[in-house]
């Protein structure tokens, strides 16, 4: 079974990773990148971890999505809080 993955990654995220992601969602801050995944199985969310920690990148959390709109809306549409900061990335 598919799911949306949210991920608290430290630092910014390399654009080879957006790319093999095209429908993923992605707001950096300063210190941190939040990522919001297209669905994904189990398995092809270890291999992003994996991928990620390989990279050097540090997750500081990932967790499991229950409803598409959990993150703040659809993955192309950004949240309050985005529109607060200036939009996503």
């Amino acid at each position: 079974m598919s799911s949306l993955y949210e991920m608290s990654i430290r630092g910014l995220l390399p654009a080879e990773v957006m790319d093999d992601l095209p429908d993923a969602r992605r707001v950096e801050h300063p210190t941190e990148t939040l990522l919001v995944t297209e669905p994904l199985d189990p398995d092809a969310v270890l291999a992003l971890v994996r991928r990620l920690t390989d990279l050097g990148l540090e997750l500081e959390e990932v967790r499991r999505l229950e409803d598409p709109h959990a993150a703040g809306g659809a993955p192309d549409e950004p949240d309050e809080g985005e529109r607060a900061r200036g939009g996503a990335a």
